[in-house]
């Protein structure tokens, strides 16, 4: 309990910090999925949750970026992506203090800032045309799967668990990794110009498509993201969509009902009072060994 109450502090912090940056540097985001349900329900957290999810408009999200280049977000906080850590297998940014620990039991080989973080999606336009939209998530289901190699490559992880067909693609695009033809960052470039191919047009939805997790829960109309407007969250006040219940009715019903869901990232470890970088020598063969509990081991 007392490590659970230094990670909702830590969360906090961050978001907190974000927000500060956000208002600074004129960006737009706001909060999201179970994030948003806790913010209008609870005014904070849902008491079993444990992470915090923001998003922001692909030109934010952009902006964002090329501040992180620039020296705006100081240390002990990183804005991790494939772009600043080469080993990073996700789409999404996430914001990290590296002072801390919180890793996911299926993410414990990667060679990666292991801090607690908020994630931070974009939100693009969706094309109205429905086969568009397949193509779209084709396309990013096929990057994913090149980013995980890359990062399991990196982090020296293996072909543990693959299937045949895997095996064939890790093998295959090994040299090229090794060599640096083929890395991280070039692959997390390609999938946000995928995702962001109809930015700028005006179409009847929009979403996060850089993530497959979320592809049945990050489909808005366009109307519900337009605006924004301050609410509590804890002791701090964040950005909802104005539209949030329309939004929230449609994917979750009556969403001021509490229905406990699985957390998103799994089973976590969790230490605030240890930075990730001590946390994961003192422990590597320990992650490994949970790593391969949490994805092969039903």
């Amino acid at each position: 309990m007392e490590q659970e109450n230094k990670l909702f502090k830590t969360l906090l912090n961050i978001l907190g910090e974000f927000d500060e940056i956000c208002k600074q540097h004129d960006l737009k985001y706001f909060v999201a999925f179970g994030t948003l349900i806790g913010a209008i329900r609870h005014k904070g957290f849902i008491p079993w949750d444990d992470d915090i999810d923001v998003i922001m408009p692909r030109a934010d999200y952009n902006k964002l970026i090329a501040l992180n280049a620039k020296g705006v977000i100081k240390e002990p906080l990183f804005l991790q992506s494939p772009i600043t850590d080469k080993g990073c297998n996700k789409f999404q940014l996430r914001l990290r203090n590296s002072n801390t620990t919180a890793i996911p039991y299926r993410e414990g080989v990667f060679k990666i800032n292991h801090g607690a973080f908020i994630d931070i999606f974009p939100l693009d336009a969706v094309p109205d045309d429905e086969n568009q939209f397949k193509k779209i998530q084709k396309k990013v289901k096929r990057l994913a799967g090149y980013l995980h190699v890359c990062a399991r490559i990196d982090g020296k992880a293996g072909s543990y668990g693959f299937s045949a067909k895997k095996k064939l693609v890790y093998f295959a695009l090994y040299p090229l990794v090794k060599l640096r033809l083929l890395t991280g960052k070039k692959i997390f470039k390609k999938c946000q110009k995928v995702c962001a191919e109809f930015s700028g047009q005006s179409t009847e939805r929009c979403g996060v498509l850089t993530s497959l997790y979320y592809t049945d829960q990050a489909i808005f109309l366009s109307g519900e993201c337009e605006k924004y407007i301050r609410v509590p969250f804890e002791h701090l006040t964040v950005y909802a969509p104005a539209g949030y219940d329309a939004m929230l009715r449609r994917r979750f019903g009556d969403y001021m009902i509490p229905v406990r869901m699985p957390t998103d990232h799994g089973e976590m470890i969790y230490d605030m009072d240890v930075p990730y970088s001590e946390y994961v020598k003192e422990h590597k063969s320990q992650l490994k060994e949970l790593w391969y509990k949490a994805r092969y081991q039903k």
